[in-house]
């Protein structure tokens, strides 16, 4: 069980790299609940990005639900990061969904796609 997330970057050729984040699996198509981020974020501009996604309630543990591990998810969006200004020929990483645990518990990324 854990909530379902999308992380990843696109390479802009107006922006340079863009990281994303919001609520993944179904709803990403269905909400568009995503807030982009500069590709210099540390984690607490990653985990205030988080706390701004519409969903942010679901994150911080609704209806008696224990609050995510969004230390994990910082951790994830910032070594996607760092993959993209190390490989120059990555376009694209989206990992969706990554399924974020309770806090402590940490994060698995079930899927991903990477573009070169």
């Amino acid at each position: 069980k854990g909530i379902e997330l999308m992380v990843g970057a696109k390479r802009d050729p107006s922006w340079g790299t863009v990281l994303l984040v919001g609520l993944g699996g179904i709803w990403v198509e269905a909400l568009g609940d995503v807030q982009p981020l500069p590709a210099d974020a540390d984690a607490a501009q990653i985990i205030e990005a988080l706390r701004k996604l519409r969903s942010a309630n679901v994150l911080a543990g609704l209806r008696g639900a224990p609050p995510a591990d969004i230390d994990a998810v910082a951790q994830v969006v910032m070594a996607i990061s760092r993959l993209m200004q190390t490989v120059p020929e990555l376009t694209e990483i989206d990992v969706n969904p990554l399924m974020v645990h309770a806090k402590g518990q940490g994060v698995v990324a079930l899927d991903a796609l990477i573009v070169v």
